[in-house]
């Protein structure tokens, strides 16, 4: 899925040294509602190693989704999910975990799941242990429902102690007789 020439280009000067094209873009892109500027605007994130800039685009995608408050689940089963999973390893681990658990978590797409793991993995065990750090990610499994109890039971034979710990738990709330 291709995004429209006037997306591509507000993104283009987001991502740009022009102060003054930047904060343009900034305005525009705040006020949309739709889910492709939500994954052009995670794809950004990817683009860009500038920190101020990924807080800033992590505000802006905040606003699509104020905006738009079905956004999220109207990107389930989407196309579009491929190209967040396409973004996801360019991102650094804090910023794919504010991602993961401010927004990917909520869609529920099993497609996410490999995203929603690789998460985990990346925080520090002791993070792991604590469930309000991956609280959001169990609920993100949940959200899935039983279309990713195989994953979660495969998952339970992970070397990751957090990978394991998270599929105990989703299993548990999710219910198919299979776990």
């Amino acid at each position: 899925m291709r995004f429209s020439r006037g997306l591509r280009g507000l993104i283009r000067d987001l991502l740009s040294d022009d102060i003054v094209a930047r904060k343009r873009a900034g305005e525009m892109l705040s006020r949309a509602r739709d889910p492709e500027t939500f994954v052009a605007l995670i794809e950004a994130l990817g683009e860009t190693d500038d920190r101020e800039l990924r807080y800033y685009i992590l505000c802006l995608i905040g606003n699509v989704v104020r905006n738009n408050k079905n956004v999220l689940e109207g990107l389930k089963g989407t196309g579009l999910i491929e190209k967040i999973i396409g973004v996801t390893s360019k991102l650094d681990d804090f910023m794919l975990y504010k991602l993961t658990t401010l927004y990917l978590y909520r869609i529920g797409d099993p497609r996410l799941a490999p995203v929603l793991f690789e998460t985990a993995r990346r925080l520090k065990s002791e993070y792991c242990a604590a469930t309000d750090e991956t609280v959001d990610i169990i609920e993100g499994f949940i959200r899935m429902g039983s279309s990713v109890v195989d994953v979660l039971i495969g998952a339970l034979g992970d070397r990751d102690p957090c990978i394991r710990h998270i599929a105990v738990i989703a299993l548990g709330y999710i219910g198919d007789g299979r776990a």
